[in-house]
Order: C-alpha cells, then structure tokens, then sequence
C-alpha cells in the first residue's frame, strides 16, 4: 500500500467499463498506477464519474 498521499483527478473520461457514459476513460495523475490501482480509483470515484470530466481532490 502507498503512504496517503493527495492526488488531483483533472480529467476522467470511462473505459473499457464505462459507469454511465460511453466514453474512453483516463485519469490524469502525478504518479503510475497499475491495472489493480486504476480498478480501486473506479470504485472510489464511482460516484464521482458522472460526467466526462471530473475535478476532484482525494486522498488514497
């Protein structure tokens, strides 16, 4: 597990599973992140991921 750390999601579009919108999903982040992490940010930010882009703060 990483140490807590404050990201900023600048952008989110959805894929391959997307939530509720057919688009392509990429987050844009200041760090890697491997297939697993990305699942987890989904099921964080499920309720975030209405829209094409999203502007959040969290912390993971």
């Amino acid at each position: 597990m990483m140490a807590a750390e404050i990201i900023e999601i600048k952008s989110v579009s959805l894929s391959p599973n997307p939530v509720q919108t057919g688009g392509k999903v990429k987050i844009s982040v200041g760090l890697e992140a491997n297939e697993s992490d990305v699942n987890c940010f989904y099921c964080i930010f499920s309720s975030e991921l209405e829209t094409s882009k999203v502007t959040t703060t969290a912390t993971v």
